[in-house]
């Protein structure tokens, strides 16, 4: 990733945290352009470190747990085999 596309990234994720309810709202949405990039190992990978960080402080829970199961969902769907009824390979 470039320099100006890290930078416009940063931009848009800051935003997007000061209003979470806006990027809870949009979530699919948010995500959807940047899913091309990732590998089916990296979205494993994304999936184990949201697991990670809803363990780290208790606080709200529920809600990280919920926001992170919905991100796990949505990578799960993308990265799902076309055409196979095999529901093994989950994210």
């Amino acid at each position: 990733m470039s320099k100006k596309d890290s930078a416009e990234l940063l931009i848009s994720s800051a935003y997007l945290m000061r209003d979470g309810e806006e990027l809870r709202a949009n979530l699919e949405k948010v995500i959807n352009p940047s899913l091309s990039n990732f590998t089916p190992e990296q979205a494993t990978s994304a999936a184990k470190l949201l697991d990670s960080i809803c363990t780290i402080d208790p606080s709200e829970a529920e809600l990280k747990r919920e926001f992170a199961e919905e991100v796990k969902s949505i990578l799960s769907q993308h990265f799902q085999p076309k055409g196979k009824w095999d529901s093994t390979n989950k994210i």
